[in-house]
């Protein structure tokens, strides 16, 4: 391989790292501010399932509010009403039949309460 070819190829895969590097803090930034913007707190605090609030949400189920608060999600955080614009999207979110159970009782998995998190914004 000659001097020159080495040398591109060089300052080739120094670029590539360098985007990889300002790919992963952006994705940092980018996590960050999802959590922070919804309420989810440090994941390494995750609250027990029987662990006791003082906070009782009207809607939601005391099984409800352990998965949310398994997830770092405080329950004082989610509205106690919402508007249409924010049930339809619900519904999109996980279904007709889904939303239909969980209004029912039934514990939101994390990939849906992930899914729904957007919809209480707006």
């Amino acid at each position: 391989m000659e001097p020159k070819t080495k040398k591109t190829v060089i300052i080739v895969l120094v670029a590539i790292a360098g985007l990889l590097l300002a790919g992963a803090i952006v994705m940092g930034i980018g996590l960050y501010l999802f959590f922070s913007r919804y309420g989810i707190s440090d994941i390494n605090e995750v609250a027990s399932p029987d662990s006791s609030s003082a906070y009782d949400h009207p809607l939601l189920t005391d099984d409800q509010e352990a998965a949310l608060s398994a997830v770092g999600i405080d329950p004082s955080t989610i509205p106690e009403s919402f508007s249409q614009a924010q049930i339809d999207c619900a519904v999109t979110a996980v279904g007709e039949t889904r939303a239909n159970e969980i209004l029912a009782g039934a514990e939101p998995t994390f990939l849906e309460v992930m899914n729904v998190l957007p919809c209480l914004s707006e």
